[in-house]
């Protein structure tokens, strides 16, 4: 009886991890809504991506800044995106984006998942109420 019990687990078991792994993957995060995220991103920007490069499982990207709300010193920002198998960084040479990004340990930029960063040529429209909540910009310093 107990080895049929056993059994019996086991296969339940082995039919449900395969879904619950695929659920895991596919989960959506919770994005916060827009007032937390303004709180929490130490720089918010719209920039382009100038370069982007490969550091392991994180990926930098150097942004010419257009114009920003908070926490822009100079005309160039770099961001760090930690990627893994279930996330890869949303920014690409070339595009232009609005960036919510976080302080990390170290002092620099960061972003990733769960984020209010928009792709400004693929989903502008996405991005029109958080352009109307920030307001008016300041343009990008003159510091390279």
């Amino acid at each position: 009886m107990k080895a049929l019990i056993f059994l019996a687990v086991l296969v339940t078991t082995a039919v449900s991890l395969p879904s619950a792994i695929a659920d895991e993957r596919n989960a959506r995060c919770a994005t916060p809504d827009f007032e937390r995220e303004y709180e929490i991103s130490r720089a918010v920007f719209i920039g382009t991506v100038k370069k982007a490069r490969e550091d392991g499982d994180r990926k930098i990207f150097e942004f010419k800044v257009e114009k920003y709300w908070k926490g822009v010193e100079e005309s160039s920002v770099t961001v760090t995106v930690h990627e893994n198998p279930r996330f890869e960084a949303q920014f690409a040479e070339g595009g232009r984006f609005l960036v919510f990004a976080k302080s990390d340990e170290q002092g620099g930029l960061v972003d990733g998942r769960c984020s209010r960063s928009k792709d400004l040529d693929k989903f502008a429209e996405g991005a029109e109420e958080d352009l109307r909540k920030l307001g008016p910009a300041k343009p990008a310093p003159e510091k390279p």
